[in-house]
């Protein structure tokens, strides 16, 4: 006996489904109702730039969240599945300059369009949770939350070197720049010395670090996020003097964030201060982060400090020439008043 399969029409099938699904609110997760002791699980994916529509990229990325939406619910888990759209930026500024629209009309338009790309895929997102970035009623509260960091002594402004793109005319993380280029137009990068905000995370580096015992990450990503703190249980700094004389200078901990430290090269400074700069240059990673030279070490002298606590001082004219030996020490090879 034989008989004819029917085709599948999965425009009929899925339209009438995802009709269904919401009618019913299937993917709707309401609060739970207090003494509600459901085991509850939290989905969230990379927000994704309204600076277009979806590719598949994108349907690779937000279909393994949704399997893993649906598994665990199938096992009894209350499961939120918000969506939103990283909308305030670079990518939506990009994309307005380069339709010669203005970014609120334009990202608002890919907006409604990814939203219908979503839907049409039928994941389970719950859509009563959709933020955007953009929208006034999200940033106010990213608004507050940097004037509390303000007001505890945790945001500051300061100058400092930056990875600048002449033609995107912003500022790059070190990712961004792929053998001194942008890695999203390729120009060629610049180093510029802005003032800018900045978040006093050091005071919480030892918990970053000893908490990544605690998370279910893969090995790799815990490492980048070791390396990237960069956690030093104190530093050695030999400075040899003609005569001979030997100053060893003991650092505490100190984390140098991002950069590594440069490594066998020579250099002539003059003056304390400029020992102070190369320690910076050093110890804070290439940045001068974590050690600096201050003037408070009495008349005629430039103290080198590190982690603000003066460990060495040099007449205010000396001249020095030191060799960085290790990516955490130096040797004075040369010293005179």
């Amino acid at each position: 006996m034989t008989g004819q399969i029917e085709r599948y029409d999965a425009a009929a099938v899925e339209a009438r489904w995802r009709e269904i699904w919401e009618r019913e609110g299937v993917f709707d997760v309401p609060n739970p109702a207090p003494g509600d002791t459901a085991e509850r699980f939290y989905v969230l994916e990379m927000l994704p730039y309204p600076s277009g529509e979806l590719h598949m990229g994108h349907v690779k990325n937000y279909t393994m969240g949704d399997v893993v939406t649906l598994y665990k619910r199938r096992n009894g888990q209350r499961v939120m599945h918000p969506m939103g759209y990283d909308a305030f930026g670079l990518p939506a500024e990009n994309a307005a300059i380069r339709s010669g629209r203005h970014p609120a009309e334009s990202t608002r338009e890919n907006i409604a369009a990814i939203r219908r790309q979503m839907k049409r895929m039928g994941w389970s997102i719950d859509w009563n949770r959709e933020l955007s970035t953009c929208e006034p009623d999200y940033y106010r509260w990213t608004q507050w939350i940097f004037l509390r960091l303000h007001e505890a002594g945790l945001a500051f402004r300061k100058s400092a070197v930056v990875k600048w793109c002449p033609k995107d005319q912003t500022v790059l993380a070190n990712e961004q720049v792929i053998d001194g280029r942008c890695d999203r137009c390729g120009t060629e990068v610049e180093a510029r010395t802005l003032d800018q905000w900045f978040f006093k995370i050091t005071d919480y580096a030892d918990r970053l670090l000893d908490d990544l015992e605690h998370v279910q990450w893969p090995e790799r990503v815990v490492t980048m996020q070791r390396n990237w703190i960069g956690r030093s249980h104190g530093a050695e700094v030999l400075f040899t003097l003609d005569d001979g004389t030997e100053l060893p200078i003991s650092t505490e901990t100190i984390y140098r964030y991002g950069e590594g430290p440069g490594t066998s090269s020579a250099t002539k400074i003059g003056g304390g201060a400029a020992v102070g700069a190369i320690l910076g240059a050093i110890i804070g990673g290439g940045k001068g982060a974590a050690v600096g030279a201050t003037t408070g070490a009495g008349a005629g002298t430039v103290a080198v400090a590190a982690t603000d606590r003066s460990v060495a001082a040099f007449p205010a004219g000396a001249e020095v020439t030191a060799r960085i030996l290790t990516p955490i020490g130096l040797t004075v090879e040369k010293a005179r008043d």
